[in-house]
């Protein structure tokens, strides 16, 4: 595939912050599918003392983007600043800085280190009619924590964790350094429907979204393969454009040190033994909360899923050959499949647990519920997983 990669010119007001700030020429990007790695990685980075790292993950070109559609604007069209700063400061994660925000699954951060009255007096500081790009407006923000958190260290990079890596990012950094967290893709997609699967009390609403749940559109399976397909297949489209490592999770977590010593080589920092305690915004961060573990900073071993006790038979085959596709590791390949197979895979996309928590219920009334489940998810139009195509662009952001 070719890719035409556009490098950008710098504006004016982003060489008005390179006087200041010489760090902003080094951009340095985590990205991976859910559920890989990114949040240990970047968590890990965080401490670094010639680092400034972005403390939240969040995807800020789709984000921009839909910005962008939303106001009817051009591609190219600069916006002013005081539009950008009403959309983006209102989030929550940048609301929290110098209290404490809501990670995940009842985990909470402290943020006390960022001082959010310099932050916010930085984001404010320009005029609110000035018009910026949408690499300077990221900048502003980068440049922002840095003044509210360690305006006293030499900083030679910062760091910037992408939920959803975007070909925007190449646009607007060509010479940025780029972290590819990798988990085994099967294991990866496990992991991600087993977090979404277990992330809520009422599991009825992941499987009728559209009725139910507008922030899930789609079923659990494409909610847990989508992410998994498409970073594998943006890195297969964009390696040779980029200047790429590839931190496989397995690796960072049984041989932490000899990893991280490689990591640093290839970032050209200076390797400390504080790159060995994970932290957010500088305080000891549990990295491995979205797996239930309480780590203390220190790096610990997630699960490793077995695909013949997680997958059913048809689920396996049909996810691993659409890997295949990609990924070009021979992933096995099977062709008539019995359909006996197809009607045990419902069990991924209706909460059998809940089918099943009355012992008592006979077969057959479960056969029934099962069969009536399906009929209500294909009528709600859901466009069942396994005979629709998979879209040009990632729905899942």
């Amino acid at each position: 595939m070719s890719i035409e990669i556009q490098k950008n010119t710098d504006s004016d007001y982003s060489a008005k912050l390179r006087a200041s700030y010489s760090f902003i020429d080094n951009a340095i990007f985590i990205f991976g599918a859910g559920r890989s790695g990114t949040t240990l990685l970047h968590s890990l980075l965080d401490s670094h003392p010639e680092i400034v790292a972005w403390p939240f993950e969040f995807s800020y070109y789709p984000e921009y983007e839909r910005f962008r559609k939303r106001k009817k604007l051009s591609r190219s069209e600069p916006v002013e600043i005081r539009k950008l700063n009403k959309h983006f400061l209102a989030r929550d994660d940048i609301q929290s800085l110098g209290g404490k925000y809501h990670y995940s699954m009842g985990v909470f951060v402290n943020l006390a280190n960022v001082k959010k009255d310099v932050f916010f007096d930085v984001m404010y500081s320009q005029p609110g009619d000035m018009l910026v790009y949408r690499k300077d407006y990221l900048l502003l923000l980068i440049t922002a924590y840095y003044e509210a958190f360690c305006p006293e260290k030499d900083i030679k990079a910062f760091l910037y964790c992408i939920q959803n890596i975007r070909d925007e990012a190449i646009d607007d950094f060509p010479n940025a350094k780029y972290l590819w967290a990798y988990r085994e893709p099967i294991e990866n997609y496990i992991a991600i429907k087993t977090f979404y699967f277990n992330s809520t009390e009422n599991k009825f609403l992941r499987y009728f979204p559209r009725s139910c749940n507008s922030t899930f559109r789609h079923g659990l399976l494409e909610v847990a393969f989508w992410p998994v397909y498409f970073t594998s297949k943006w890195v297969l489209d964009h390696k040779e454009f980029i200047d790429l490592f590839t931190v496989d999770l397995r690796d960072l977590q049984k041989n932490t040190i000899d990893t991280l010593r490689k990591l640093t080589d290839f970032l050209d920092i200076a390797y400390c033994q504080s790159l060995e305690e994970a932290t957010f915004a500088g305080v000891r961060f549990d990295s491995n909360i979205s797996s239930g573990l309480r780590s203390k900073g220190n790096v610990v071993e997630t699960v490793c899923y077995d695909p013949i006790r997680e997958l059913s038979v048809f689920e396996y085959y049909y996810i691993s050959s659409k890997l295949t596709q990609i990924t070009k590791k021979g992933y096995p390949k099977r062709s008539g499949i019995p359909w006996r197979h197809f009607f045990s895979l419902l069990k991924n996309e209706f909460p059998s647990a809940i089918i099943k928590r009355k012992k008592k219920t006979p077969g057959v009334i479960r056969l029934i519920i099962t069969l009536i489940a399906f009929i209500l998810i294909y009528l709600n139009n859901r466009v069942f997983f396994l005979f629709s195509q998979i879209p040009s662009e990632n729905p899942w952001e």
